[in-house]
């Protein structure tokens, strides 16, 4: 197949482009993966570039495997050979093969259970306060990396929790963690650092996905890198769809693209293939309203007109009963359930989506959350402590200190928070690892700050020899270890199902690793990275399901029908201001072009009860959001657009 087989002249234009650094700004539906994927066949079919040596970089875990899976189809085994990856995975892996001076070693990720349930909890009993508090800290963190207000002398000095600092490094050691939001960060500061610390396989090209997401420190590291490989940089995204402020992206980083990299191509894809006319003009005149955006304008070439609505209720219960019944009515006359979509602005605690999914239910349709959490997640995160556990003992002989101490806490073993708290303490104060600690109760039980050591002492032992059972045995494959690893724990059904999949994936990773001839990231850490945010990885849709998600999880997701929610001008923009108005605008944008054949928007005259301080302080009457309210809309009521 020729690279450009089926292109649009915009598309072909974009794909063949000749080598150096460009931009490719793509609208919403105008096949900007499609494009990429493209790129690389043109890269590897005309100019020769082994695909090994081209590295694409995806925000997130759903889209890196969207454009593997893409690439496998079009290039076989050429497309397998290209790197493909989220930046964060990809420091990963680049400091486990070399390492990172900042960072304990070896490098170690925590992980989410692990960060809320034993760093977050025991960061809080250390200084006394309140897990929220803590919260706050790491993303005070976060927020320095992301935005490298971490850099150069003085940030500790200047750190507003000096406190928390001094307490957050000391209790790392105990465990020897990394944190995930400081991967990119560190591999930045390697960089600079270390002149002979480069990429471990050549990259001469590097395409990197939805660029308009990417925050300072993304930014510097793909700058840095690109210098340090001499590698051509093709970027893709689009400014209009910037809405990830809250981790520091921001749309002046594609905005300014030919400044950071002069000389640079700048294509543009227009030509819209999901959204209706209808729907593309809405989008039109909403992101006209942006200050400082490229100028762009997006063209529907699809064959159907694009409705759509404006649907106003007296409340949320009306709304959920009156978007049930149109949804019901859609589906009776053909529609696919997973071909609906209902976005929220906000749904803190299942506030809204509660309603909904019970309206549903009394049209028999079932809704479908790809957002939350599935199965017995203490018991799959147990199967993955003792993954990690297994293999430290085996290939390192040594104990994962955190490993050991969150399954201490999953097993129901009678160890309880001030027996586990105690050894903490010891380690703390003594400036000791926490396996080591365990080492030295043994010896002397009488240093054991509280009562019970030797039932710590029994179930760490217990624990330990499970763990020796699990080690994959030979002829094992992934599929059967994992099978008997999950049926000692009890794990089966859906759960075992998700399991699988995780492992699938992280198979999938360590093979790719062999194929290029590196090593560094065992099959514990690769599916430690395939479970970090499991939601991710979860399907989009799913067959005979109503999906219902956030606006900000909508990016990669369409459906023939959506219906976006919550357009109230107390939570759009919700008394936003500056940048955070802005985005509340853009947020709106990408909504809308989520919607190929109807679009509804809904809007409540009151919330009560439980969603009434959804968005801003509660008025007695919400508006619809000034965001579309010049537009010309005539509102209508569900037993209008039902026609009865």
């Amino acid at each position: 197949m020729a690279w450009d087989d089926d292109l649009r002249p915009q598309q072909r234009e974009a794909a063949g482009l000749e080598r150096g650094d460009a931009v490719l700004l793509a609208g919403p539906g105008t096949g900007k993966t499609f494009v990429l994927v493209r790129r690389v066949q043109f890269l590897v079919d005309v100019h020769g570039i082994r695909p090994r040596h081209i590295t694409a970089l995806t925000f997130t875990r759903a889209a890196a495997a969207e454009m593997r899976d893409r690439l496998v189809r079009r290039l076989g085994e050429d497309g397998q050979a290209v790197r493909v990856s989220t930046l964060h995975s990809y420091a990963l892996r680049e400091l486990l093969r070399q390492g990172a001076a900042g960072l304990p070693v070896p490098v170690r990720v925590v992980g989410d259970w692990e960060e809320r349930w034993v760093v977050v909890e025991e960061l809080a009993r250390m200084l006394g306060r309140m897990v929220r508090e803590i919260r706050d800290a790491i993303l005070r963190l976060a927020d320095d990396w992301d935005t490298l207000a971490a850099d150069g002398e003085g940030w500790d000095d200047g750190f507003p929790d000096p406190q928390f600092l001094d307490a957050w490094r000391r209790h790392r050691e105990v465990y020897g963690y990394t944190l995930r939001p400081e991967l990119v960060y560190q591999l930045l500061c390697e960089l600079r650092i270390n002149p002979n610390f480069s990429p471990a396989t050549p990259c001469e090209i590097a395409l990197v996905d939805e660029y308009q997401d990417l925050n300072l420190c993304d930014l510097t590291t793909i700058h840095t890198l690109a210098d340090r490989a001499e590698s051509e940089v093709f970027a893709a995204g689009d400014d209009d769809q910037s809405i990830y402020s809250f981790r520091h992206a921001h749309p002046v980083g594609i905005r300014n693209f030919e400044t950071d990299y002069p000389g640079a191509n700048k294509p543009v894809l227009t030509e819209c293939l999901r959204c209706g006319q209808g729907i593309v003009d809405l989008a039109n005149w909403l992101i006209a309203q942006e200050p400082g955006r490229i100028p762009k304008n997006l063209v529907s070439v699809t064959q159907w007109p694009g409705e759509v609505h404006l649907l106003r209720f007296r409340d949320q219960n009306v709304e959920a009963l009156d978007i049930a019944r149109v949804i019901r009515a859609e589906v009776d006359v053909g529609t696919h359930p997973e071909d609906v979509l209902i976005l929220l602005r906000s749904d803190p605690d299942g506030r809204v989506s509660r309603t909904i999914v019970d309206a549903l239910a009394g049209q028999r349709l079932e809704a479908y959350l790809p957002r939350a959490v599935q199965g017995d997640e203490e018991r799959i995160q147990a199967l993955l402590e003792y993954l990690i556990l297994s293999q430290a003992l085996e290939e390192e002989n040594r104990v994962d200190d955190l490993a050991l101490r969150s399954l201490l806490q999953l097993e129901p073993n009678g160890i309880g928070p001030s027996r586990l708290w105690a050894a903490t303490t010891y380690s703390l104060e003594r400036g000791i690892r926490f396996a080591a600690a365990i080492d030295r109760f043994r010896d002397n039980p009488g240093e054991f700050p509280a009562a019970g050591v030797a039932g710590l002492i029994a179930a760490v032992d217990a624990i330990v020899e499970r763990a020796k059972q699990f080690v994959q045995l030979i002829d094992e494959s992934f599929e059967d270890w994992l099978t008997r690893i999950a049926d000692a724990l009890g794990i089966a059904g859906d759960d075992l199902s998700t399991v699988l999949v995780i492992g699938a994936e992280a198979q999938a990773e360590i093979e790719r690793h062999a194929a290029e001839g590196l090593q560094g990231m065992t099959f514990a850490q690769a599916m430690a990275s395939s479970m970090s945010k499991v939601a991710y990885t979860l399907p989009p849709a799913y067959p005979g399901f109503v999906t219902i998600t956030t606006m900000h999880g909508a990016k990669g997701l369409s459906a023939d029908i959506v219906f976006v929610l919550q357009a109230e001008d107390e939570a759009l923009p919700g008394g936003a201001t500056g940048i955070a108005y802005d985005e509340a605008r853009r947020l709106l944008y990408v909504s809308l072009t989520r919607a190929r054949k109807k679009l509804f928007i809904g809007a409540c005259e009151r919330r009560v009860g439980p969603q009434r301080f959804v968005g801003a302080a509660e008025l007695v009457r919400r508006n619809l959001t000034r965001f579309l309210r010049d537009y010309g809309f005539v509102a209508e009521t569900a037993d209008q657009y039902l026609g009865s």
